[in-house]
């Protein structure tokens, strides 16, 4: 046996398989965390490596959704737990109950997620299209960088 074929068979012993989150949520052993988007933490099934370099290989029952916090591996060696990373989004504050109607109907048909915030700012993934039409319909929204937690989520018709 080759020396890479040797590290290769090691590196997938040292890998960590998640296939199903442990029920306590309380912390047994150091915590390592995962940064990860909004789209990868709605991705159950990919490779990750954590802030101690731990290899975890996710395969995760479909339509799950790793919230910010989540421990996905807990035990006396090590924690393994999820942060929501920063990334762009569009922070889009309507100027009335009509507005917000009129930016909730395009994202629904364009099967967008969104974030409703309770001081009636609406957060969503930042894309130039979107950001485009929100400028053309003179409706206030800025660029910035947050997690992303989607409470509200598009999908396609059945």
């Amino acid at each position: 046996m080759s020396s890479s074929e040797q590290i290769q068979i090691s590196a997938v012993a040292d890998e960590i398989l998640v296939e199903t989150l442990p029920e306590d949520q309380k912390a047994l052993g150091p915590i390592e965390t995962i940064s990860m988007t909004w789209e990868h933490r709605s991705r159950p099934r990919r490779k990750c490596t954590t802030s101690a370099g731990s290899t975890v290989a996710l395969a995760l029952p479909r339509g799950t959704v790793l919230a910010n916090d989540a421990l996905i591996y807990n035990s006396t060696a090590k924690t393994i737990q999820v942060k929501a990373e920063a990334e762009d989004v569009l922070v889009v504050s309507p100027a009335n109950p009509m507005e917000m109607c009129i930016i909730a109907h395009h994202l629904g048909n364009w099967h967008r997620s969104l974030q409703l915030n309770d001081d009636g700012t609406i957060v969503i993934e930042h894309d130039s299209p979107l950001e485009k039409w929100l400028e053309h319909e003179h409706i206030a929204a800025v660029v910035t960088k947050a997690s992303y937690h989607p409470n509200l989520k598009g999908h396609s018709h059945d």
